[in-house]
């Protein structure tokens, strides 16, 4: 007996203390070796049925059925490791039938157990394997097959050379179908006892301990096809026939008998009409036997073959055309070389949608170019197919042509179609170079568009100054700002896209202007006061402005229509702070902004009152009148308070309103005044809604005589 893997028996039973199964004992109890002595008893039968058990492969069974140990008998013992108390079985096989050991209770010490096996007497059977017409099959082979269909065993045989007598020995017992096989020419048909091609129709042999069984099995001889494949290349060696019956049912695939270089012989064929699909190297199309022709590329069209047991079906001929074929270019490497990782080589592959057989595969030249041939019309899908080790996981990779998951179909329309221009890529390509637009001026924003590419990528980007990438600036807009000025700022556009090599592609460059040095301020002239007019020159620039523009402010707010070098100040200026700002430009795009001087407030508008008597000489019994004028230069409509002080001989004060219906003019009737002379002198004091604008304001002395 030679080593084997057997079934299993029922379990040595070995009780442990405490513990159910092996592997959890109780932590008290030691695990412990065990020792089995086997012992073959071959008294009672014959020296032929005497099995040697050296070599089997023992296992070592707990009570629930699981294999806990094993261990090759070696000179009749059995060693088991680390054995934990507990109950268990040894098992093992002798020519197909399963040896057990009775039940054994391995507790505390003990660490030996002998065991004695008493083999029962072979069945034998003799089998005389001849064909059809009574000759020996020379090395035929023997097969016990349950009648279920299923392979039982093929037994260890005895033969005689050339006589066709097979002798086989066995333990394994019980109700089999025998199938002789022919195991050198491949000649004869597989066939059952007696002489059955098919299983339904075989007779049973019923095994027990030592029966003797001789019968004779007439073996079916088998039906042949030869003829030649063709002399183009080697196709016949690597060609492979698919069988179908006349309904289309594949029956068998088998390889072809190289008779010589160019002749094939198909054997193991029954008799019947069968249709031949050959499927050689990638160098020509998957075609059907069509008589008289280079083959048929679709089944319909196929010459059915009549094959009759025992004779050969000859002429079978097939000479198949390269037929059609898909060229391209291999892009993203520079070389075979570059394609090539752990030694492994890529290959294209044009593979058919709708029939898997009439794939084919082609080889990149030195200038990575490809032609897949053998191509039969059809719908085909082509990609490289990049093998070796890979860093990401070990998964193929799959370059497609077109749609990068599973490639644009292309069409061989006929066995003379040469498709040209079907390339792959392994790297992302740009089509339309990224573009920046935007001002290259302080201040203002750059975008620079993604580009287009050969593939769906995702885009990164990267800004530049001078070469340098900038810190942060790695979106698709940047911000201008002064450590860009008087330097170039471009930007890379990285596109990537798993399993491809990246691209990136660089924007043209902008130069950013240099932002022009103030000289000298700009300067405002005129007066800070309400109606004048201020006017500021544009400073001195180095380099020179080329042009300018103005903004004037209200207390650091932007004065709406204000932006002009002059300026008209108005009532809303009074009391504000008034400045201006002039932004120039220079011819390069560079551009800065510098504050006119002086930065004044707006003072207050100072009225002007101007008083007079209407008659300059009274007698005392006469009231003397004033009359007050107030003007503003147009700021408001004065209105407040008149304030009339007499000095002389009255000392009084008088006030009196002045309404703005009096549009800044009155008359004021003053009390009798003394004999002599009296001054009199006006102060105006605007209305709280005026104070804002004009300021209080007084006039000069006037004297009145009186007599």
């Amino acid at each position: 007996m030679k080593r084997t893997h057997g079934r299993l028996g029922a379990a040595v039973v070995v009780t442990l203390c405490g513990v159910a199964l092996l592997g959890s004992p109780a932590a008290s109890v030691a695990s412990r070796d065990l020792e089995v002595e086997v012992t073959v008893d071959c008294s009672h039968v014959a020296v032929d049925d005497c099995p040697d058990l050296d070599g089997n492969l023992a296992y070592l069974v707990d009570g629930s059925g699981a294999v806990v140990g094993e261990a090759d008998v070696n000179r009749g013992t059995l060693d088991f490791p680390d054995v934990a108390p507990g109950n268990y079985t040894v098992t093992f096989e002798d020519e197909h039938s399963v040896v057990r050991t009775p039940a054994y209770d391995f507790v505390g010490d003990e660490g030996a157990f002998a065991f004695t096996y008493v083999p029962e007497p072979s069945a034998v059977v003799e089998a005389t394997v001849v064909g059809t017409t009574g000759e020996p099959v020379a090395m035929p082979s023997l097969t016990f097959v349950h009648t279920d269909g299923s392979d039982a065993f093929s037994a260890d045989v005895t033969s005689s050379s050339n006589t066709g007598v097979v002798v086989a020995r066995t333990r394994a017992y019980g109700t089999f179908v025998l199938r002789a096989d022919d195991r050198l020419t491949n000649g004869y048909l597989p066939t059952y006892y007696p002489d059955s091609l098919d299983l339904a129709d075989a007779t049973p042999v019923t095994l027990q301990p030592g029966t003797h069984v001789e019968l004779p099995i007439a073996v079916h001889a088998s039906g042949l096809v030869e003829g030649t494949l063709g002399a183009v290349g080697n196709w016949y060696h690597s060609t492979r026939v698919e069988v179908y019956d006349t309904a289309g049912h594949h029956l068998l695939t088998t390889g072809t008998i190289a008779l010589d270089d160019a002749r094939y012989r198909i054997a193991g064929l029954r008799a019947g009409t069968y249709l031949l699909q050959f499927a050689g190297d990638d160098t020509h199309p998957a075609v059907w036997y069509r008589a008289g022709s280079t083959g048929a590329l679709t089944e319909a069209d196929a010459t059915p073959v009549d094959v009759t047991e025992g004779q050969t079906t000859s002429g079978i001929d097939i000479d198949p055309s390269t037929c059609g074929s898909i060229s391209g270019t291999l892009r993203g490497y520079t070389s075979v070389s570059d394609a090539e990782l752990g030694g492994y080589k890529g290959e294209v592959q044009a593979i058919n949608v709708n029939d898997p057989v009439a794939t084919r595969v082609g080889s990149l030249d030195g200038d990575l170019r490809y032609t897949v041939k053998g191509l039969a019309p059809g719908r085909y899908r082509v990609a490289f197919l990049f093998h070796g080790y890979l860093t990401d996981g070990g998964d193929r990779r799959y370059y497609w042509h077109g749609d990068t998951t599973s490639g644009d179909a292309i069409t061989v329309a006929s066995c003379a179609d040469a498709r040209t221009g079907v390339d792959m890529t392994t790297a992302v390509e740009l089509v339309t170079r990224p573009v920046i637009t935007g001002r290259p001026v302080v201040g203002q924003t750059l975008a620079v568009t993604a580009g287009t590419w050969t593939l769906p990528a995702t885009v990164a980007y990267q800004w530049t100054r001078d070469g340098a990438p900038i810190d942060g600036a790695t979106t698709s807009r940047h911000a201008v700002v002064a450590a860009d000025a008087g330097h170039r700022i471009a930007v890379s556009v990285i596109a990537t896209r798993h399993w491809y090599e990246p691209a990136t592609s660089a924007a043209a460059g902008v130069a950013v202007a240099v932002q022009p040095r103030l000289v000298s301020s700009p300067d405002v002239t005129g007066t800070y006061a309400y109606g004048h007019t201020l006017r500021v020159t544009t400073g001195t620039w180095s380099p020179a402005a080329k042009s300018a523009t103005y903004q004037w402010f209200r207390d650091g707010h932007a004065i709406t229509g204000a932006t002009a070098a002059t300026y008209r100040i108005t009532r809303a200026d009074i009391g504000r702070t008034v400045f201006v700002r002039v932004r120039v430009t220079t011819s390069a795009g560079g551009w800065a902004v510098a504050t006119g001087a002086p930065i004044t407030e707006v003072p207050k508008v100072r009225p002007k009152v101007a008083i007079s008597y209407v008659d300059p000489t009274i007698t005392r019994s006469q009231h003397a009148r004033l009359r007050v004028k107030v003007t503003d230069g147009g700021v408001v409509t004065p209105a407040g308070t008149l304030a009339v002080r007499l000095t002389g001989g009255s000392g009084k004060t008088i006030k009196v309103t002045l309404h703005a219906s009096s549009h800044g003019s009155t008359t004021i009737k003053l009390p009798r005044l003394p004999g002599g002379t009296t001054q009199a002198r006006v102060t105006f004091k605007p209305a709280s809604s005026q104070a804002a604008y004009v300021s209080t304001a007084t006039s000069s002395r006037r004297t009145v005589h009186v007599r």
